[in-house]
């Protein structure tokens, strides 16, 4: 991306008034272990709020869905 398009995009961003289409993004913090879902303007990409917060912290289990019973027959 040049220069020129990064100013563009800032131009856009400072001009827009949000009013067409949204979107929703996530994000995780590590550290915390919470995962944030936010509105964003689907014109020029900037946070608009938040719309949910929620604790998560992954957990890897090696057997995957091992101790699941399958309906499926071989």
């Amino acid at each position: 991306m040049c220069v020129y398009d990064e100013f563009a995009r800032s131009l856009e961003v400072m001009t827009c008034n949000h009013d067409g289409f949204h979107g929703i993004g996530s994000r995780y913090d590590q550290t915390r272990g919470v995962l944030v879902y936010f509105w964003t303007c689907e014109s020029c990409g900037r946070s608009l709020g938040e719309a949910h917060r929620e604790e998560y912290r992954p957990q890897f289990d090696p057997r995957g869905n091992k101790p699941f019973p399958t309906t499926a027959t071989r």
